[in-house]
């Protein structure tokens, strides 16, 4: 059967003997899956997705309140794979614009806006060499979370990879400033300082 932890030959269990729920999830870099069996209830929820989404449990509730009937609320679009996705027509920094120009209009309340979701996608740029764009996509994250440490500290990383050490150093003391117990932002403004 399964232990008093609730967790069975790789399934998490709950629930009760009359409402008894097993499911699994799981996702890397670019995928997401979730399965769930409403063992008294004879429901199966699969949910598989291409992107690394935030809401699935969101997205569950909503299949879930849908299989019984009940109101849903549609889970919002990811505003950071949104500008991915019209980035591929337009380039990034016209997907931006595009973006703050959607956010303006009646649809707005459809999208939101993760800086965990920002910052992996201008690491993804950033990881296939395409500067300039990651530098645009970290801007962004920058500007909606001005009071986080990592963006600026990820801005920094993308700054000194593309050379321009001068906007580097002061996005890492700026991430420093944030987020004084950033050690790597830190150590990289020591080296920097200590090369000039």
């Amino acid at each position: 059967m399964y232990g008093k932890q609730g967790y069975g030959y790789g399934w998490f269990i709950s629930g009760d003997k009359d409402d008894k729920i097993i499911q699994h999830d799981g996702g890397f870099a670019g995928f997401r899956a979730y399965i769930e069996r409403q063992v008294n209830k004879h429901n199966t929820i699969i949910f598989i997705s291409n992107v690394r989404h935030e809401l699935v449990g969101n997205i569950r509730e909503a299949l879930v309140n849908i299989l019984n009937d009940q109101p849903y609320t549609i889970p919002k679009i990811s505003g950071a794979n949104w500008i991915m996705s019209k980035a591929k027509e337009t380039g990034v920094k016209q997907a931006i614009v595009d973006y703050r120009s959607l956010l303006k209009t009646k649809d707005s309340n459809n999208y939101y806006f993760s800086e965990r979701e920002c910052n992996s996608l201008g690491y993804y740029l950033l990881r296939n060499n395409r500067l300039d764009d990651a530098i645009e996509l970290f801007k962004l994250n920058t500007e909606e979370y001005p009071a986080s440490g990592n963006v600026f500290d990820s801005m920094g990383e993308a700054y000194l990879k593309a050379g321009d050490k001068i906007n580097a150093l002061s996005s890492y003391k700026k991430a420093l400033e944030l987020d004084p117990g950033n050690g790597n932002a830190a150590d990289v403004i020591k080296k920097m300082e200590l090369r000039q």
